[in-house]
């Protein structure tokens, strides 16, 4: 496969909370059902990062690093704001709820080829946020979703086809 844009892109969450102590493998967040979000306009950095850990002997005052705890971060989602959208309505729903959702995001990056698929990347959190940005006259109405990832990156690679 080669490189893409992000343009065709979607972004999916779960109908219901999950548990993240159950669900825990990549066939059982495949096998969730999942309501798109539509009119994303963007969608935030996320994905592991090491912390550091530090560690300073005395004797030779050297200071060892090592990798610590891993946190997938948090996805910051911008949406065109349609009250009636299944997926917003969901958004909205569940930020007021202290449950992990699961979030599905699908990459506009499959080949051309018969049975080509895109990469699909799975992971769960809180939705902690979902706030309305109406800002001036000629702005669009925008929905500004945080979702703190509590899980591991599931990803299912793409497939160029045949």
């Amino acid at each position: 496969m080669d490189i893409s844009t992000t343009a065709g892109a979607k972004v999916s969450i779960s109908t219901t909370a999950v548990d993240t102590s159950v669900t825990d493998t990549t066939a059982e967040f495949v096998a969730l059902t999942y309501t798109e979000v539509k009119q994303v306009e963007s969608l935030g950095d996320f994905g592991d990062t090491a912390n550091l850990v530090t560690f300073t002997s005395l004797a030779d005052a050297r200071v060892r690093k090592i990798k610590g705890s891993r946190d997938a971060g948090e996805v910051a989602l911008v949406v065109a704001y349609v009250a009636d959208d299944p997926g917003q309505v969901l958004v909205i729903a569940a930020e007021k709820t202290k449950s992990n959702y699961a979030i599905k995001v699908e990459l506009a990056d499959k080949g051309v080829g018969s049975g080509a698929v895109n990469t699909t990347i799975y992971f769960a959190g809180p939705v902690n946020s979902a706030a309305f940005s109406v800002g001036e006259a000629d702005n669009v109405v925008r929905l500004n979703v945080n979702v703190p990832i509590t899980t591991p990156l599931y990803i299912v690679p793409g497939t160029p086809g045949t």
